[in-house]
């Protein structure tokens, strides 16, 4: 998906998306053909996680923990409860 997307499904403005992509908050993304960055559906979670998180205060190497740890656990608990 595109970053427009993205940005919707995440409840997010695009201006986000560029700003996690930015210091490395988001999953890798493909290039289309007409070099388009094409985001992964895991994306959308991961912006929504990352969004709350910082609704929270939570620093960014807090988030970044948190997201490593899903990473290596994919559907770990500590992911959810960090969304709720």
């Amino acid at each position: 998906m595109q970053i427009q997307e993205l940005a919707q499904h995440a409840g997010v403005s695009t201006n986000t998306i560029r700003d996690y992509k930015s210091i490395q908050l988001l999953l890798k993304f493909r290039r289309r053909a007409n070099l388009c960055r094409n985001y992964a559906e895991a994306n959308v979670e991961r912006v929504k996680l990352v969004a709350s998180a910082r609704r929270r205060d939570l620093a960014l190497d807090d988030i970044r923990t948190i997201l490593a740890l899903g990473d290596r656990q994919p559907g770990a608990t500590v992911v959810s409860y960090a969304v709720d």
